[in-house]
This record gives structure tokens, sequence and C-alpha cells, in this order.
């Protein structure tokens, strides 16, 4: 039996075993919400897994073209488009750690133009994270 653990903590030593969703009854929350929530968190939706295959994909056919038009009318970039407004904290999440030219999807999606008047590509990034920051749509 003590050869068959879970995990264990690395700090106390490998007899003392812990859950990750162990301090669920602590919260004051229902385990089977503890375990939805566990589970959203470590699993990208249907939303996230095919936007990030269409935008991986975008980069990879797109990114050395220096035509913007070429880039934004590629197929995966114009389907990223009609995916509505719930892709719009997908695409910001994104920009966090990999900035591309998002700011046309975002302007069509959001119905606003954060970076307007913004005169470099790391100006605009920031402009359109400050407004998703300020919008809710990341932290």
């Amino acid at each position: 039996m003590e050869d068959e653990k879970i995990g264990s903590c690395s700090d106390f030593g490998p007899k003392y075993d812990f859950c990750l969703d162990a301090g669920w009854w602590k919260e004051g929350i229902s385990y089977s919400v503890a375990i939805e929530s566990a589970t959203s968190l470590s699993q990208p939706s249907l939303l996230e897994k095919e936007f990030n295959e269409r935008a991986d994909r975008w980069q990879k056919e797109t990114g050395f073209q220096s035509s913007p038009m070429k880039r934004f009318m590629h197929e995966d970039y114009q389907i990223i488009m009609t995916m509505g407004e719930d892709v719009i904290p997908i695409i910001l999440k994104r920009m966090q750690t990999n900035p591309d030219d998002w700011f046309w999807a975002l302007k069509h999606l959001a119905r606003h133009d954060a970076a307007q008047g913004k005169e470099t590509f790391e100006d605009a990034v920031k402009a359109w994270l400050d407004w998703g920051r300020k919008e809710e749509y990341i932290a």
C-alpha cells in the first residue's frame, strides 16, 4: 500500500501524499464543482483547441509574408474572425506570450480599435493587452 502513491511533496518527504483537489472541502464548495473547476483549468475548451490549431497553421503558413492582406486573407485567420467575441480572450492570452498581428481580427471582433494612433507593433500589442485587462478579458 505504501508504494502506491498518487503524488508527494518533496518538502515533507515521500511519505506525505497529496491530491491537487484536496482543499475543496475547506472552501465550502461541492466536490463536483471542485473537480469541474480543476478539469476546466487543465484542459482547453473546444473553441480554444480549434483557435490554437488555426492560429498555429496561420502563423506557419503566413509568417514569412510581408503583405498584411495576404496574412489577413488566409482561410484560418478568416475563420478565427467568425468565431465571435468568445475568442477575444484567447487571442489576447496568446498575444501575451506570442505577439502577432491579431489587430485586424480584434478590431473586427471587439468593434473597437484599441491600437488606434499607435505607431509601433509593440505599442499596438500593449494597447490591446491594456484594453483586454480593462475590459476583463484577461488578468
